[in-house]
């Protein structure tokens, strides 16, 4: 690759990274638990519900789960 497209690729990248919003990077910041309790996915592979209706400050604590299990 060339210089150019050395320089090309780093200016890229830096403005890709300027613009991200806090809210694109992960790092749960919400302030409320919803449901209150935490929520263990079905161990033998049934869809489960965490919830019907969340709001945007929201989250879901999810625990118990396996690695390898689908």
């Amino acid at each position: 690759m060339s210089r150019l497209g050395r320089f090309a690729s780093a200016l890229l990248g830096f403005t890709l990274i300027g613009l991200a919003t806090a809210n694109g990077q992960g790092n749960c910041q919400n302030d409320t638990q919803y449901p209150s309790g935490a929520i263990t996915p079905d161990a033998g592979g049934a869809v489960t519900t965490i919830s019907t209706c969340n709001f945007e400050a929201e989250y879901s604590q999810v625990t118990g789960i396996l690695a390898g299990v689908t």
